[in-house]
């Protein structure tokens, strides 16, 4: 594969073309779209923003910071790692490499738990190994009140976890 060269101009839309091509010659399936999310996310914009200021100049900042997450991503490192977030239960969760992102799937687990406990309403519930605590917090979100105990192994997952719970609200 040929190695990233960063564009000569140095503005919105040229970093966004390069991120495209680059992506895509790497053979990230969704590489238009992940070249847009990873741009908003260096730049710190919606991608409206993105459009309209595509003549803007990038700071060296920004432009090592894109450069970098451009490389990772295409030495196919995670995108939710790389944007610090996923979504799950319709809720938006800080994710590092210290935590497995969480999965669509798992959420037919919180509806199958969510069915199983609310006609108990003295059951606790416990999360064992609950990194990102997607688990227990979307839970705790949608059956106030019950007693659920998050634990994991990890100083730095439980660190996630708590961060999360914070953010939605949740103890």
């Amino acid at each position: 594969m040929a190695a990233l060269v960063m564009p000569e101009l140095k503005t919105v839309g040229a970093l966004v073309a390069w991120a495209r091509q680059s992506l895509v010659q790497a053979g990230i399936s969704n590489g238009v779209q992940e070249a847009m999310w990873l741009l908003e996310h260096a730049l710190r914009v919606r991608s409206h923003q993105l459009v309209s200021q595509t003549d803007r100049l990038v700071s060296p900042d920004v432009l090592a910071l894109v450069e970098s997450l451009v490389a990772r991503r295409v030495a196919r490192e995670p995108l939710q790692y790389l944007l610090g977030s996923q979504e799950f239960c319709g809720l938006e969760f800080s994710v590092s490499p210290a935590v497995l992102i969480p999965r669509p799937e798992t959420e037919l687990l919180i509806h199958q738990v969510i069915g199983h406990v609310q006609p108990l309403p003295k059951a606790a519930i416990v999360d064992v190994g609950t990194g990102s605590g997607c688990i227990a917090i979307a839970l705790a979100s949608r059956l106030n009140g019950r007693r659920i105990l998050a634990i994991d192994r990890s100083p730095e997952a439980l660190g996630v976890a708590q961060f999360n719970a914070m953010k939605h609200g949740v103890r």
